[in-house]
């Protein structure tokens, strides 16, 4: 950092126009651990912006960095850090106000010209980049309008002026600042170069997009200038949440809008995932989550939109010409149960004459689902829509004025006319495709023959045909996407070949250059944006988003003599225990050949949907529930971090105990029906937590009971923390 009393106009780059910024506010200059070293930062983290917190002006006009007057040497190493930083290409800024009060009304009106100048003095001795006006007191807009353009002025165009406005304060709401927002921008835009939009403490929330997608949609202050803010730590502030949930907010800002401006954290030196010990990894971790969504070949990392994280449940339908005879979709004809030839002659049976897609959609609905799968193409190679590529296809029903209908086209407009979002399957292999079965998986034993329907024999290879199939392959799924315009592709059949042979990753960017909205599940090797376990529940969920696929009895498609149907209390507590491990899940149904669902099956999805009717708000939207051992049972957390939801498929005796909450409860009732509980707290000492007790008895009061699962809800007095460790070693 410079030490000259001159005002110079900065020449470092501006705003990194080439990538998405990557902020940390640095409070904390050190603790008892000693002084936080920002060495790693221009090195290995990807930070683009350090902001050095808090100046502030006191009345006599000396300026206070935090409680040490400049010039003490109390900072001398933190100024030869970020003169390394800054020498590496990290622009360094200095934060000018916050909460503390008295600053920023010294910059308001006529005080202004006697406390600006020792802070532009201040600026300029240490070199700073640019300023983060960070108004928390009522000023006035024109008072901060006269401090930027002082600042323009002093300072010249590369040095960078932002501020730092509540979420709130965006869209209308709370505003600690006293100055309309918009109107500053529409005044001064093309002179601020970026806000920092503080979304804790109650003003919103980075949980999902939807706070800072409010507004975007305002459409005032374009989206390469509104960086998403939030709080590095649970003992920062109120407000914090995890960091894989923000970095899945962070994919889907990015993934919807390229010039995403970027992140912020307060603060830097205990950041999670790495903490104290390793605050870099939130860098990290952010930017994977921009460069996911920039690039959709980018592997696994938190790409789903927010509707997928809230949907919850889903219906997934398999139905193709396996149905007429009710033999396993394609795996009969694979492992010769059934001739190929007499597999593939249903398809003169399978006439669709009573699919009736509107009553279908009417029974998502019902059963509280939000989007739903149909399976256009399974293993077998039929299709279900009017594929310009060769390919068997389904035979048209008769009722359409072209003497046919498209079954996907209007499986596609009657879950939109319920609100419902669309996904249509697609697998990737194809059984029947004259150039599928040309190349075998690399290393494979030459020994192996393999099944005549997925591989060549050892010598019999024709990589030209592969190409001709990954011509058809690609061009299939193009006209998925632009003649459905689906919001989700489910894929399957991806085992038979190397991620290298099927170019997966150049299959995902195309996807994404067709419709950048799609969402594809994890069965492309590595490409896709969430997992897919299927037909159990893992005992630890996977990280980041994941959807659970099951069958409503035991199969997949109609088989008509399978009658296992999963009791409704089984099904709630798989979709429980999912849920709250943040994942959907997705129940698979097989319609009957003519279209018509089995009565039995309807049946149990209305049970279900009842259920999930009286507990909504305890399913959706909530996010993971409390970590193990808090709880003996499933729990989902509110978006909000202030309510806890606790599921009970035994019959409470006397009372529940939840262990390691940090706030208080301040309510507890029984969700279905708005009981009260009484609850009490037990222990609890420094960092040791105590027990929750709330008081239910199921066998005398059976009023308060459920027959399925009984679920109460934990109002919390502020937001949730949970302490898992203790104290006195």
């Amino acid at each position: 950092m410079t030490h000259s009393t001159t005002v110079v106009a900065r020449d470092h780059r501006r705003s990194h126009p080439d990538r998405h910024r990557v902020i940390a506010y640095h409070q904390s200059h050190r603790d008892d651990e000693g002084v936080v070293d920002l060495s790693p930062f221009g090195d290995t983290a990807p930070m683009t912006h350090l902001i050095v917190s808090a100046v502030h002006i006191i009345d006599d006009g000396t300026i206070v960095l935090n409680d040490h007057a400049d010039g003490d040497p109390y900072h001398d190493q933190l100024w030869q850090q970020v003169t390394g930083l800054q020498q590496r290409g990290v622009r360094i800024l200095a934060m000018v106000g916050g909460w503390a009060p008295g600053t920023t009304e010294k910059l308001d009106g006529p005080p202004m010209e006697r406390y600006y100048p020792p802070l532009r003095d201040f600026l300029t001795a240490h070199g700073f980049d640019g300023i983060d006006i960070d108004v928390e007191q009522d000023m006035s807009l024109d008072g901060v309008i006269a401090l930027i353009d002082r600042l323009r002025t002093d300072f010249g165009p590369a040095f960078e002026i932002i501020l730092a406005p509540v979420a709130s304060a965006l869209w209308g709401g709370a505003n600690l600042s006293g100055f309309d927002y918009e109107e500053l921008y529409r005044r001064r835009g093309d002179t601020i170069d970026f806000l920092n939009v503080q979304h804790y403490s109650g003003f919103g929330s980075p949980a999902t997009i939807a706070d800072h997608q409010r507004i975007i949609d305002r459409g005032v202050i374009p989206v390469h200038k509104l960086v998403l803010g939030m709080l590095g730590h649970p003992d920062d502030a109120q407000g914090f949440i995890g960091p894989d949930r923000v970095a899945q907010t962070v994919t889907e800002l990015s993934r919807r809008h390229p010039d995403f401006a970027g992140v912020d954290v307060w603060e830097l030196f205990r950041a999670l995932p790495g903490g104290r010990a390793d605050p870099t990894r939130w860098a990290h971790l952010m930017a994977d989550a921009m460069a996911a969504g920039a690039d959709p070949s980018v592997s696994m990392i938190n790409k789903t939109p927010a509707w997928f994280d809230q949907a919850k449940l889903g219906i997934f339908v398999h139905w193709g010409i396996y149905a007429v005879q009710g033999v396993d979709e394609s795996w009969s004809f694979f492992n010769d149960t059934i001739a190929y030839d007499d597999y593939m002659a249903q398809l003169g049976e399978f006439g669709a004459e009573r699919f009736d897609a509107d009553a279908w959609a009417e029974e998502f609905v019902r059963a509280g689902a939000r989007y739903a799968v149909l399976t256009t193409k399974h293993h077998d190679g039929v299709v279900l829509w009017p594929s310009e590529e060769a390919s068997p296809r389904v035979p048209p029903v008769a009722d359409g004025p072209d003497g046919g209908r498209d079954l996907v086209a209007q499986w596609c407009d009657a879950l939109r006319e319920h609100d419902l979002h669309v996904g249509l399957y697609y697998s990737h292999l194809d059984w029947t495709h004259p150039d599928y079965a040309s190349v075998r998986p690399l290393g494979m034993d030459d020994a192996e023959r393999g099944n005549r329907f997925a591989v060549p024999a050892a010598g019999a290879e024709d990589p030209a045909a592969w190409r001709r199939f990954q011509t058809f392959h690609r061009a299939q799924i193009a006209e998925l996407i632009t003649s459905y315009h689906p919001e989700m592709l489910w894929f399957d059949g991806d085992w038979e070949r190397d991620p290298e042979q099927w170019q997966m990753g150049e299959l995902r960017a195309a996807i994404g250059e067709w419709d950048a909205k799609v969402v594809c599940n994890g069965r492309m090797l590595g490409a896709g944006d969430y997992a897919t376990p299927e037909q159990g529940v893992p005992v630890v969920p996977p990280s980041g988003p994941w959807e659970l696929c099951l069958t409503l009895n035991n199969s997949w498609g109609w088989q008509p003599d399978d009658h296992a149907v999963k009791p409704l209390g089984r099904l709630v507590r798989i979709l429980v225990e999912t849920v709250a491990g943040g994942g959907n899940l997705l129940l698979g149904i097989g319609p009957r050949p003519d279209g018509t669902l089995a009565a039995e099956h309807v049946d149990r999805l209305r049970e279900l949907g009842a259920w999930v009717d009286r507990h909504e708000r305890a399913i959706r939207p909530t996010r993971r529930g409390l970590p193990a051992g808090c709880f003996a049972g499933p729990t989902t957390v509110s978006l909000d971090g202030l309510r806890v939801y606790l599921f009970c498929f035994d019959i409470p005796r006397t009372e529940l105990v939840v262990r390691g909450l940090g706030p208080e409860i301040i309510a507890a009732r029984v969700v279905a029906t708005g009981q009260d509980l009484p609850y009490e707290r037990v222990g609890g000492h420094l960092d040791n937590a105590g027990w929750d007790f709330v008081s239910i008895d199921g066998a005398s009061s059976p009023e308060l009971i459920d027959p399925v699962c009984t679920v109460v809800e934990l109002e919390l007095g502020s937001e949730l923390t949970v302490r898992l460790g203790h104290t006195r070693d």
